[in-house]
């Protein structure tokens, strides 16, 4: 049964976070549980940053009895016998059912890595020429991470990628250009179909030396950032948490996501 495009309600978001280590991004996370209608959170760490979620929820007064929060951490120390991505994907799959509001993917970037260290292993190719298998192993890697995006969106309201940066010079212009940090270009072309919204993090201290964390949500021509809310809802640069940026985004549709729905 179809329905009218006026009438459908903005129940899932997907947002991805590019910015250098200590620019608020897993905290940025961590804001989300201060939504009234996140009740559950989940978030795989591919780099071990809790510290500063855990900061954050205890800045912010987040009532843990009111936002649960569950951390796993994944880190591969072996990529020649690599495990990480399994364990991860073991994980994934029973979160994928569960009720789970959020869901957080905190360092994508590691995630592609240790994913494609599985592909190369299960193909018996570890330290080995890929020749003529790069494109069937760099395609495989773009669908599993397709994959896992997919998943997510489908069993959660909000799904926050978080990615490190890698600056790349063109050659004919000598432009530095700022991507999302992660194994193959082809999945990184895939990230930007994969989340809506796409925002580089960086800080500044003001006057007083205190630390001011920036979400820019618009490309600037070196850094690659995006929103389709440009102009009515969200400005090139914010200041505001990440929760009271989706707070934004659902009071322009007049409509917010119900706990348990």
């Amino acid at each position: 049964m179809s329905e009218k495009l006026d009438n459908l309600k903005l129940d899932r978001l997907k947002i991805l976070l590019v910015g250098d280590p200590g620019t608020g991004k897993t905290s940025s996370i961590a804001t989300l549980g201060a939504l009234p209608f996140v009740k559950k959170m989940w978030i795989a760490s591919f780099d071990g940053g809790i510290a500063s979620a855990k900061a954050t929820r205890k800045r912010l007064g987040i009532d843990a009895a009111k936002c649960d929060v569950e951390w796993d951490l994944y880190i591969e120390d072996d990529r020649t016998c690599p495990n990480a991505y399994k364990k991860f994907m073991k994980d994934f799959d029973a979160k994928v059912k569960a009720d789970v509001d959020v869901i957080g993917l905190d360092g994508i970037g590691f995630l592609s890595k240790y994913c494609f260290w599985d592909i190369v292993a299960l193909n018996q190719l570890v330290d080995k020429r890929y020749g003529d298998n790069s494109y069937h192993l760099y395609r495989m890697l773009m669908d599993k991470m397709s994959d896992v995006v997919t998943k997510a969106v489908k069993a959660s309201k909000i799904v926050v990628g978080t990615c490190l940066p890698d600056w790349e010079k063109d050659e004919n212009t000598g432009e530095i250009k700022v991507f999302p940090d992660v194994e193959g270009k082809a999945t990184r072309q895939g990230l930007y179909g994969w989340f809506d919204e796409m925002y580089y993090t960086f800080c500044n201290k003001d006057k007083d030396g205190n630390q001011v964390f920036n979400l820019l949500t618009k490309p600037d021509g070196k850094y690659v950032a995006k929103t389709r809310w440009g102009g009515e809802v969200l400005k090139p640069l914010e200041r505001r948490t990440l929760a009271e940026l989706v707070s934004e985004i659902y009071k322009y549709y007049s409509v917010a996501p119900v706990a348990g729905s």
